[in-house]
């Protein structure tokens, strides 16, 4: 097997250099869309009015079906139709973009959302039961980071 000169180790790093250069400068994920601010509130609330409304009628329609369900069938229903519902509205936030600016209070709102999905997963691991008996906990840690954004419906408890 050759071993690698100081040439060819010297060319690749140049070509990895140069690569780099030529990269884009912006801290946004490569394809990421950049949007107005005002359209990723607009666009974000009717995600989040629609996420709200599907998780109500989800766990009304499961509970009008299931008086007394076991602990495997409110698992079964929350992992597989409400938090499967969760995720897609949370993508779906992750996917508006980069707005052009304030782009940090954004980031902030979006990283509590996630804290708040993941804090939900593991409500649902522990005690399904619970978490189906009490209000579905969608904006904890990030209510007030969607507010101070200028949310109305993201964030609203």
């Amino acid at each position: 097997m050759p071993v690698p000169t100081k040439r060819l180790v010297l060319a690749v790093c140049s070509l990895m250099l140069l690569a780099a250069a030529c990269g884009d400068d912006d801290n946004t994920l490569q394809g990421a869309p950049l949007i107005e601010k005002s359209a990723a509130i607009e666009q974000g609330d009717a995600i989040c009015a629609s996420l709200v409304a599907d998780v109500k009628t989800l766990v009304e329609q499961f509970k009008a079906e299931h008086q007394a369900p076991s602990n495997a069938d409110a698992r079964d229903f929350l992992v597989t139709t409400l938090l499967a519902r969760i995720d897609r509205g949370i993508g779906d936030l992750h996917r508006l973009g980069e707005p052009t600016n304030d782009r940090v209070g954004f980031d902030e709102a979006i990283l509590a959302v996630d804290e708040d999905l993941s804090a939900l997963k593991t409500a649902v691991s522990a005690d399904p039961i619970k978490v189906l008996n009490n209000p579905i906990p969608l904006f904890v840690t990030s209510a007030k980071p969607f507010t101070d954004y200028g949310f109305k419906e993201c964030g609203k408890v």
